[in-house]
C-alpha cells in the first residue's frame, strides 16, 4: 500500500519528461482548398427529343411513330455538322392506356408509342434551323438541350492546375496574416472535377450540376452571344483540390 503513491508518483515524473519531446514532434501545418472554374465558348451541342404517339391500335400508334421518327433522321442526317453516327434513336417505350373506372383499370383503349432521339451537331450556327425542321418533320417534345466542347480534356487539366495555384494563394494569404510561412506540402488531394451545361429531363434520364469556385477563367474562342432567339453562353469546367502544406 505504501508503493503505490510512489509509482504514481514516478508515472507523472516520466510524462513530465516526455512532453517537451512530444510536442517536438508535432508536424505544424495548415490545410487548404482550390476550387477553380473555367467558362468555354460551346462549340458543340446535343439535342434530345421526343417522338411520342397515341392510337386505339398498337400498329398504328407504332407506324405514326416509326414515320416521325423517319422523317427526323432524314432530316438530321441532311443538316450541315452532323454525322451520321451522331444520330441515334436510344429509347422506345410501349404503354397501353386502359379505361378507369371506379378507380380501376379496366379494358385497354389505346397504345402509348415513345422515342428518344438524340442528335449531336458540330455547327451550332446551324442548331435554330435544325430545331426547327425537326418539330416540323414531327417530334412532339424537346427534351434537352446540352450545349458542350470537345475539348473537356484540356480545359478540366487547365482547372485542376489553377485549382492547385489557388490552394497555394489561400494558405499564403492565410499564414501570412499570423506572420507564417507555409513550406512543402505534405498531403495532395484531388476533389471533384466536371463539367456542367444546362440539363432538361427526358424518359430516359436527368442531368445537372454546379460548383462554387474561387478562381474563375474565361477560355476558348467562338460566339459568346447570339443575334437569334436562343444564346448557348457559356459551359463551366470545374476542378477542386485539398492541399496540406507544413509551416516552416
Amino acid at each position: 500500500m505504501k508503493r503505490f503513491p510512489l509509482l504514481v508518483g514516478i508515472v507523472a515524473l516520466a510524462v513530465l519528461i516526455a512532453a517537451p519531446g512530444f510536442a517536438e514532434n508535432v508536424t505544424r501545418k495548415v490545410s487548404v482548398r482550390g476550387n477553380a472554374e473555367v467558362k468555354i465558348v460551346p462549340d458543340q451541342v446535343i439535342l434530345t427529343l421526343g417522338v411520342e404517339t397515341f392510337d386505339s391500335t398498337m400498329g398504328n400508334a407504332k407506324a405514326d411513330n416509326d414515320r416521325r421518327t423517319t422523317a427526323i433522321l432524314a432530316v438530321a442526317t441532311s443538316t450541315d455538322g452532323v454525322d451520321n453516327n451522331n444520330v441515334k434513336t436510344d429509347y422506345l417505350q410501349i404503354n397501353p392506356k386502359h379505361r378507369s373506372e371506379h378507380n380501376r383499370s379496366t379494358e385497354i383503349v389505346g397504345y402509348f408509342v415513345r422515342k428518344t432521339i438524340t442528335i449531336t451537331l458540330d455547327d451550332i450556327d446551324q442548331f435554330e434551323p435544325l430545331l426547327a425542321s425537326v418539330l416540323e418533320a414531327g417530334a412532339t417534345h424537346v427534351h434537352g438541350i446540352a450545349f458542350k466542347t470537345t475539348e473537356l480534356r484540356k480545359h478540366r487539366d487547365k482547372a485542376r492546375a489553377m485549382a492547385i495555384k489557388a490552394a497555394r494563394e489561400k494558405a499564403e494569404a492565410l499564414c501570412g496574416e499570423l506572420d507564417e510561412h507555409i513550406g512543402r506540402p505534405i498531403d495532395i488531394r484531388d476533389g471533384n472535377d466536371g463539367w456542367w451545361s444546362s440539363y432538361g429531363s427526358w424518359w430516359g434520364g436527368n442531368r445537372s450540376g454546379a460548383m462554387m469556385q474561387n478562381a474563375v477563367e474565361f477560355s476558348g474562342s467562338g460566339r459568346e452571344s447570339s443575334d437569334g432567339p436562343i444564346a448557348p453562353g457559356l459551359l463551366s469546367v470545374t476542378a477542386s483540390v485539398g492541399v496540406t502544406f507544413e509551416l516552416q
